[in-house]
């Protein structure tokens, strides 16, 4: 089955949400596991901070028990989405954006990359089911997680905008350098989400 059909079947059951089907389009890449170790030797933690915020996080996400509660049809949409598209097509689909403001959001996992467009949605709750922690099926751990756009000038921007894994800016070059091993002919800028004015 297509990502097409999965997608008009997933959003049959799920009325309440469907346009975040349609708008929130979602791309699921398998990479070998050794070429993830080789550019990202290291997991980053969800929620890995102290605070008060990040243990409630962790408890509502992370939890088994509460996450059997807390999950949403969108969720199991996500964990069973298949891999079927070369990394060359989503940036040719980001290409194609005529908003140039869209991102997409991305998590780097064990042994493949996921991809969600992030439209300019009003409501709050459509906008969280396409946080990282949701396409990342609540991992506890990823490899990189942050936002991908097509810029004006032909460019792809990366940055490293995850409030749930927060990679360091020293992992943005490892990112672009794993994007450009994936696709060699495009080009791609890194930015820290943190430094930015």
């Amino acid at each position: 089955m297509g990502n097409k059909s999965y997608t008009h079947m997933a959003a049959e059951y799920d009325p309440l949400n469907w346009n975040v089907y349609f708008e929130c389009r979602v791309y699921k890449i398998f990479i070998p596991i050794e070429i993830i170790n080789y550019y990202f030797p290291r997991r980053l933690l969800a929620y890995s901070t102290h605070t008060q915020e990040d243990k409630m996080n962790r408890l509502y996400f992370l939890s088994r028990e509460v996450g059997m509660i807390t999950r949403t049809p969108f969720d199991d949409y996500i964990d069973h989405i298949p891999h079927l598209v070369p990394f060359g097509y989503v940036l040719e689909e980001l290409s194609r954006e005529i908003d140039a403001t869209i991102r997409y959001n991305f998590v780097i996992a064990d042994n493949y990359a996921i991809f969600i467009r992030m439209p300019h949605f009003r409501d709050r709750s459509s906008r969280l089911l396409c946080k990282h922690i949701t396409i990342s099926s609540r991992a506890p751990f990823v490899r990189y997680a942050g936002e991908i756009w097509y810029s004006r000038n032909g460019h792809f921007v990366v940055n490293n905008s995850s409030g749930t894994y927060r990679p360091p800016d020293r992992l943005i070059k490892q990112v672009l350098t794993f994007f450009h091993h994936l696709s060699p002919n495009a080009y791609f800028d890194g930015v820290s989400f943190r430094n930015r004015t």
